[in-house]
């Protein structure tokens, strides 16, 4: 069994449009979205991380609360090289006490194979605290602090160093443990 990790974009996988730029980061990071919204900056080892989560047999998808002509844009430059079971945006997100929920309880009726075997990473509490309660794992992404040099973002290092490490355990450990949040 595959292990499916469902990841939010803004703020977890990258700056908005709008933000400022960190200080390092270099134009071929960048991700031109439109006129209107600017640039999208990828996050440090972001593209590294998920195209490693690839190659060791995880499957991940793409769940934002952007509307889907800014979601597309923006995936389908930052992930090129990676096969997405999905990409979601706000239109299948649940209305719940007037937020937009990421509710995991949606990717496993689609997907029934990921029942006990699914992760959201996302940066907002408030959807990790709903999937959590209701009996899903979330690993919340920290929110780098302001101006930052783009260099010293390590989230994304540090998942897919663990993936790689979770991965030389045994056929059984691989099933059993999935990447934590160190």
């Amino acid at each position: 069994m595959s292990y499916l990790y469902v990841i939010d974009l803004d703020e977890t996988c990258g700056e908005p449009p709008g933000s400022p730029i960190p200080d390092g980061t270099p134009d071929s990071a960048l991700i031109w979205v439109s006129s209107e919204c600017g640039y999208f900056v990828p996050y440090q080892h972001v593209r590294e991380c998920v195209e490693k989560w690839n190659e060791l047999g995880y499957k991940i998808a793409v769940w934002s609360r952007g509307l889907p002509r800014y979601v597309y844009s923006i995936v389908s430059a930052l992930f090129p090289k990676v096969p997405l079971l999905f990409v979601w945006t706000i239109e299948e997100c649940s209305l719940v006490d007037n937020n937009y929920i990421k509710d995991l309880a949606t990717v496993v009726q689609m997907y029934p194979q990921f029942t006990g075997h699914v992760c959201l990473i996302d940066d907002e509490k408030v959807q990790c605290d709903y999937n959590t309660t209701h009996g899903f794992e979330c690993i919340q992404a920290p929110h780098p602090p302001f101006r930052y040099r783009y260099t010293d973002y390590m989230f994304w290092h540090d998942l897919a160093a663990n993936a790689i490490e979770k991965m030389s355990n045994t056929q059984e450990n691989r099933r059993k443990y999935p990447i934590q949040k160190t």
